[in-house]
C-alpha cells in the first residue's frame, strides 16, 4: 500500500485543493499575534507546547502507519518547520510593525504585491533570473499581510469590489 494512493484514491491531489489554508492562517496569525506586548518567555513557553504535542502525535503516526520503515525528520512535514520559523521570527516582526509607519507598511505590501507579480510572471514564462524575491512573498510577509489587511480601512471600496479583487488575484 502506498501512503499516497488509497483505495484508488490520490490524496495529494486533495491536498493541492487545500493548499490555499497555509497563507489563510499565517494572514489571521499575523492578524492575531503582531503589534501586541510580547514577554518572550511566556510567548515560546505556550508556543512550544501547542507545536510540539501534535508535532510528536502526528510524527508517531506517520512513523508507525504510513512510513515505518523511511524516516527523516528534517524531510518530514515542511509545514511545522514553517511554523517553527514563523514562530520564532515574531517578536521581531512585532517589533517593526510597532515601529512602522502607516506609510511605510503600505510601502512594504506594495513589495509584496509586486513582488509577487513579479515572481508569477518569471515562473510562467520560465525567466531564469537571479532576482531573488522570496524574502517578499515568504511566510514572514503573509504575517504581515494578515496585520495590514486587518488594521486598514478601505472606505473607497465596498466590501464585494474587495471579494472580487482578491478572487481575480488568488
Amino acid at each position: 500500500m502506498n501512503g499516497e494512493q488509497i483505495l484508488n484514491f490520490d490524496f495529494y491531489a486533495l491536498a493541492e485543493i487545500t493548499r490555499f489554508g497555509v497563507p489563510i492562517f499565517l494572514m489571521i496569525s499575523g492578524a492575531l499575534l503582531l503589534n501586541r506586548d510580547i514577554d518572550l518567555n511566556s510567548f515560546f513557553r505556550k508556543k512550544f507546547i501547542r507545536l510540539v504535542y501534535p508535532f510528536l502525535f502526528f510524527l508517531i503516526i506517520h512513523v508507525i502507519v504510513l512510513y515505518p520503515s523511511s524516516f527523516n525528520l528534517f524531510g518530514y512535514n515542511w509545514y511545522f518547520w514553517m511554523i517553527v520559523g514563523v514562530y520564532l521570527a515574531i517578536p521581531l516582526i512585532n517589533k517593526l510593525i510597532q515601529n512602522l509607519s502607516s506609510k511605510e507598511l503600505d510601502y512594504f505590501v506594495a513589495l509584496i504585491f509586486v513582488s509577487s507579480i513579479i515572481y508569477q510572471l518569471f515562473y510562467y514564462f520560465k525567466i531564469q533570473s537571479f532576482l531573488d524575491l522570496g524574502f517578499f512573498i515568504g511566510p514572514i510577509s503573509y504575517l504581515i499581510l494578515g496585520y495590514y489587511l486587518s488594521k486598514k480601512e478601505f472606505s473607497r471600496f465596498s466590501t464585494n469590489k474587495i471579494i472580487t479583487i482578491c478572487l481575480w488575484s488568488f
